[in-house]
């Protein structure tokens, strides 16, 4: 599991997982390529400020999630390939499920702040503590 976690740190920086609609970067996400903290690490768990709550998720170390705040919404499992986080989740809709696979272009992880990219729209996530 060690060596899984460094090789996620070496090569990328995790849900319901929205973001704001902005080509411009913000100073958390000011990189051109994949910041990363030498001790940083995906697991834990990611929040957002939407309106008067928090979105986000949780990724645990045995590579399953869990999706905070987002009814409908139920994340299985994520995972890291090369500079890209993916979250298998289900949505729920009236009496269907529908499958799908969130992806995201990890733009920096630098100790408990996280920037997603996903499209031309980034999202920057804090570690809940």
């Amino acid at each position: 599991m060690k060596k899984l976690l460094l090789f996620a740190i070496a090569i990328a920086a995790l849900a319901s997982c929205g973001g704001g609609n902005t080509k411009s970067k913000p100073a958390a996400c000011d990189s051109d390529s994949v910041a990363i903290d030498s001790f940083a690490t995906l697991e834990g768990t990611w929040l957002r400020p939407v309106a008067d709550s928090v979105k986000g998720f949780t990724l645990n170390p045995d590579m399953t999630a869990k999706a905070i705040n987002s009814p409908g919404t139920v994340m299985k499992k994520w995972g890291i390939k090369g500079d890209s986080l993916t979250i298998d989740a289900e949505t729920e809709t009236a009496d269907t499920i529908i499958g799908s696979t969130l992806k995201f272009r990890i733009e920096s992880l630098r100790g408990d702040t996280l920037c997603l990219i996903s499209g031309d729209s980034f999202t920057i996530y804090t570690r809940q503590k």
